[in-house]
């Protein structure tokens, strides 16, 4: 399998973790562009999207179960906090780091803050604040396919809001995840 992709872009690295958390065996190939595609076998027809690619990977023998949220509701959640990261939460984080207008570049920041509040918000509801994750007991699907987006946002903000232990807690767990460990190994040249 060959995937092509952003070294480093958000949707590649969801791509990736997919891919290392099945201990699927990949080729990676810089190239540019927002959306990665995964290139299964010749003569099939590639798979285009980190989400199109996390879907495949979730339906294969293999597959990591913890990634596959089995309350209904909590899947529903998942996807639409997925939408969230994906549409309103990206655009934010791509104006604030495309504008030259420091009120644009603000208000940018200011509204992808506001979805790392409602974030926080999720896991301050988790049971175990020592481990907390978005939706249910351990980190899953949600969390992974979030979290590259966050990474991405914290390396670039200027002003982050003060945020709970809660979520600092969150972003050490997710930091030092082995399957994201993985993707930063696979990324070195």
């Amino acid at each position: 399998m060959i995937l092509q992709g952003t070294q480093g872009g958000p949707h590649t690295r969801r791509a990736r973790l997919a891919l290392e958390a099945a201990s699927m065996d990949y080729q990676f190939q810089p190239c540019d562009g927002d959306e990665p595609t995964l290139n299964i076998a010749k003569g099939e027809p590639p798979l285009e999207g980190s989400v199109e690619i996390v879907d495949w990977v979730l339906d294969q023998p293999g597959a990591p179960q913890w990634w596959n949220e089995t309350d209904v509701d909590q899947l529903d959640d998942g996807l639409y906090l997925i939408e969230l990261c994906d549409g309103p939460f990206s655009d934010y984080v791509a104006a604030f780091l495309e504008s030259d207008d420091r009120e644009q570049r603000l208000e940018a920041e200011a509204c992808a803050a506001g979805f790392v509040d409602q974030l926080t918000q999720l896991l301050e509801q988790a049971t175990d604040h020592t481990a907390p994750a978005l939706l249910g007991s351990e980190v899953g699907l949600a969390d992974f396919a979030i979290w590259p987006f966050i990474e991405r946002f914290q390396a670039v903000a200027e002003h982050l809001p003060e945020t709970a232990l809660v979520w600092q807690r969150w972003c050490e767990i997710m930091r030092a995840h082995p399957h994201w460990l993985a993707v930063l190994v696979a990324e070195q040249p």
